[in-house]
């Protein structure tokens, strides 16, 4: 049994995996002896802004927000990652500089942290199969957030929380309405508003 990791651990990250086309993957065992189980709780940062970049987890419970600090004094959300979903802030650890941004549980998180470092020359650069999956990660990664980009740039406020809905129903009602307007760019006010109208509207359409 690999040290603080219960069946249930493995058995998520291996599902999770999975997902990503990795269902056959060298030195499984070894990398499962990497990893390392840690406990957020809510509110707790995980990476502040200005950290070094050093791991990469997989989230096995709960949320972590990615947030940037604003010039005047707010956060602005640039994404929500939940359970099951790999996370790493790959343009600090690629160009080994502080984090531009921080990453905070939104309610009690657990999560498997290992060093990205390690990873690459350890599995990245001596397996194909470990080399696909983080092929495949880093698309989706880039994928994820030229959606992001375009919903900013393209969208108004009512259609980027119609996209939200769409897209993360889950997190609707499990996270704060003020942290779902920091992603949307929007003040809670202006969000309460959406919300009304919208509902007024699906009222009189039925």
């Amino acid at each position: 049994m690999h040290a603080n990791l219960t069946p249930e651990h493995i058995g998520k990250l291996k599902h999770a995996l999975e997902n990503y086309g990795a269902e056959s993957l060298p030195e499984w065992d070894r990398f499962l002896d990497m990893l390392t189980p840690r406990v957020l709780s809510a509110d707790e940062f995980w990476i502040q802004t200005g950290d070094p970049c050093a791991d990469a987890v997989f989230i096995y419970s709960g949320i972590l927000r990615l947030f940037y600090d604003t010039r005047d004094g707010h956060a602005f959300n640039q994404d929500f990652y939940l359970e099951n979903e790999v996370l790493a802030p790959l343009d600090g650890l690629l160009s080994n500089s502080p984090c531009a941004y921080s990453i905070q549980a939104l309610e009690k998180t657990e999560v498997l942290l290992f060093s990205y470092e390690r990873f690459q020359k350890e599995f990245v650069n001596v397996y194909f199969e470990w080399q696909s999956f983080e092929l495949k990660f880093t698309q989706r990664l880039f994928l994820r957030n030229a959606r992001r980009q375009a919903e900013l740039l393209l969208g108004t406020a009512e259609q980027r929380y119609q996209w939200f809905c769409k897209s993360k129903p889950e997190l609707v009602e499990r996270i704060p309405q003020y942290q779902l307007a920091a992603y949307l760019g929007i003040t809670p006010v202006s969000l309460s508003r959406i919300r009304k109208k919208l509902k007024g509207a699906s009222i009189k359409s039925v």
